[in-house]
């Protein structure tokens, strides 16, 4: 499940997420220890090395998350003493402590990324460090979280940008039965399980201390090109499914396993919705950003009420969507989305000019631009962008567009 569309122009206000997706959950409020359960089985899982991999409907754009109901928790390998972790979550339950990752077994040596009962994005690590964000996360949106761990010294990163720093000595090598996704495991059974979908699941063997680095793929996948691509060890895109297997992109002998991911009601793949493409933009302070391609065509992010700052993303594929019926074709070269960093209910205008797009031949007298709030939503609909067939460019407002 991918995302689709063009970003085209107009204005656009949110219904009251701060960072403008609108994503929707489809995960329960039930709390059961799976060790004391036998209804849930635990399913083994073998990664593979497939950072490339088939294009699917299940790949393009942010594809599939992995989906949390409660009950369940997902365990991958392999740290070095510095590290970085980052991933995308979207909270479905709020106001009570879950763990969104945790590494555990020393309690002197504990490292717990986590929601606290006033949701804020935690990092706590034996007595020592407890890092809180001031903003508290909000049920049904998407955050990008990001712990950098350089020596001694901690960062945690909201959205691409710094919530808190602390520094505390801790060593020893993280292990299989360990590191939990999801959960935190005591060494015996899971507990303060996490209800939301994670997506874009990434592990470094290295401390990824530039910015700009960290806020570059952000809203993009990791490809070759990235500084730090040899030091990645684990890449959950939880996109490509053999069998019960949730494939690693990269790394040689990685394994985790899937512990109560059997309920037929909620299962372990979902839609993913966060905004993720092939390539992105950012801006931090500006309210307003453009993304230009090669070919000619531009598609630009202007006015923006409120927030930190705005990525676009681009999808180089074609939509997953289907054309709406009474069209007859979508243009399938790429589509576009925007991602507000941290604002309160924004509002912006989006124009695009599609002259140099390579799906768009002839005369543009009849062309439309479409719209739809993410990759969870399987249809477009008519934006409404006013279609300058002279400056040949559309404008209007919304996340996804083609």
């Amino acid at each position: 499940l991918k995302n689709i569309g063009y970003d085209f122009i107009n204005h656009y206000t949110s219904v009251g997420n701060d960072d403008v997706r609108g994503t929707y959950g489809m995960l329960d409020h039930g709390y059961q220890d799976i060790s004391t359960n036998l209804k849930y089985q635990t399913l083994m899982q073998r990664t593979s090395n497939c950072f490339i991999v088939t294009v699917t409907n299940d790949t393009i754009g942010s594809g599939l998350a992995i989906n949390f109901d409660g009950r369940n928790a997902f365990r991958p390998t392999n740290f070095s003493q510095d590290f970085t972790i980052e991933f995308w979550a979207n909270p479905q339950g709020i106001n009570y402590d879950q763990v969104l990752a945790s590494y555990t077994g020393d309690p002197a040596n504990e490292i717990i990324i986590r929601l606290n009962s006033s949701n804020q994005l935690c990092l706590n690590i034996g007595t020592s460090i407890d890092i809180r964000s001031s903003s508290q996360l909000k049920a049904n949106a998407w955050y990008h979280v990001a712990i950098v761990k350089a020596g001694n010294a901690y960062r945690v990163y909201l959205n691409g940008i710094e919530v808190g720093y602390q520094t505390s000595s801790i060593s020893g090598p993280i292990t299989n039965n360990r590191f939990t996704i999801g959960a935190a495991f005591d060494g015996t059974k899971y507990k303060d399980y996490f209800q939301g979908k994670i997506d874009e699941f990434r592990i470094w063997n290295t401390a990824i201390t530039s910015i700009s680095t960290l806020r570059q793929y952000i809203c993009r996948k990791v490809n070759a090109s990235h500084p730090f691509r040899n030091n990645l060890q684990t890449y959950y895109a939880f996109d490509v499914v053999d069998g019960t297997n949730v494939l690693s992109k990269v790394g040689s002998g990685n394994s985790a396993t899937l512990n109560n991911f059997t309920n037929p009601e909620k299962p372990a793949q979902t839609k993913s919705g966060a905004p993720i493409g092939d390539d992105s933009r950012f801006v931090y302070g500006s309210n307003s950003l453009s993304f230009s391609n090669p070919s000619g065509d531009q598609f630009s992010v202007l006015n923006v009420s409120a927030g930190d700052g705005v990525h676009i993303y681009v999808v180089n594929q074609s939509p997953n969507a289907p054309k709406p019926s009474g069209y007859q074709a979508l243009a399938d070269a790429r589509y576009f989305g925007v991602f507000v960093i941290n604002g309160n209910n924004p509002s912006y205008d989006v124009n695009y000019i599609y002259q140099g797009n390579p799906s768009i031949s002839g005369s543009s007298d009849n062309l439309r631009f479409l719209k739809r709030i993410d990759n969870t939503i399987l249809s477009w609909a008519n934006s409404g962008a006013i279609n300058d067939v002279v400056l040949r460019s559309f404008s209007n407002f919304c996340k996804e567009y083609v």
